[in-house]
């Protein structure tokens, strides 16, 4: 009866870890690079905060068009999806199916300065040169140069006072004309830009410590007036 009884405890036993359920697997980590080589329509991944989504399966069902969803294919699509979707809760939703992992935090720092290795160490020092801007000129990736300084305003574009389509506007451009249009004198404006710097366009000092803006001149012609009447 006793060789009995242990037998059915070990069966019971063995019952136990076979319907158990299995401990959760660890997300998965991805890097910005791995999720670079799927930017297309036909294997679209794209990142969203500290999250990566593979959304291929998504691209022909966004309500707001697949042109949308295949801007985001391969690349950081933070800003463009808090831009169109701050503050609600159903999109969030919807992309939270799609999630396969996280995003690598080697590759965050790399990405929070910018894809181009060399020219985004971080110091303010650096020089850039325009066609090296003009290679960040998307929304997930948007750098653009005032005054002679560079800043990489990705991070910035979701939470501009503004509005995102202004400041998609400066990306990859040399930006100091429309920046000036609408903030000239502005110190508040000035202030959010100077976290934002990554380096100089070469034409300015790196330790100067400010950026200043002045409002277009408009050329007059009192001297030549002057000229006018001395004749």
């Amino acid at each position: 009866m006793r060789r009995t009884g242990i037998a059915l405890l070990a069966a019971v036993g063995l019952a136990v870890v076979a319907f158990a359920p299995a401990a959760a697997a660890a997300p998965k980590t991805y890097t910005a690079a791995q999720v670079a080589k799927h930017s297309s329509a036909s294997s679209c991944w794209t990142i969203v905060g500290k999250n990566v989504y593979d959304v291929t399966k998504y691209v022909a069902k966004h309500p707001g068009g697949a042109s949308v969803i295949k801007s985001m294919c391969g690349k950081d699509g933070s800003a463009m999806f808090r831009g169109q979707h701050a503050g609600e809760s159903s999109p969030a939703r919807t992309l939270a199916r799609y999630r396969i992992g996280t995003l690598a935090t080697s590759s965050a720092s790399s990405s929070a300065s910018g894809s181009s290795g060399s020219s985004s160490s971080g110091s303010s020092g650096t020089v850039i040169t325009a066609a090296t801007v003009a290679q960040h000129a998307s929304p997930s990736d948007c750098w653009t140069t005032i005054s002679g300084r560079v800043y990489n305003l990705t991070s910035f574009i979701a939470s501009h006072p503004g509005g995102v389509a202004r400041i998609i506007t400066l990306c990859g451009i040399n930006g100091t004309s429309a920046f000036s249009t609408q903030h000239a004198g502005n110190q508040a404006a000035l202030a959010a830009l100077a976290p934002l710097i990554i380096g100089t366009d070469g034409t300015v000092s790196a330790s100067s410590s400010s950026t200043t803006v002045k409002t277009p001149s408009h050329t007059t012609h009192a001297d030549d007036d002057d000229e006018g009447d001395d004749d």
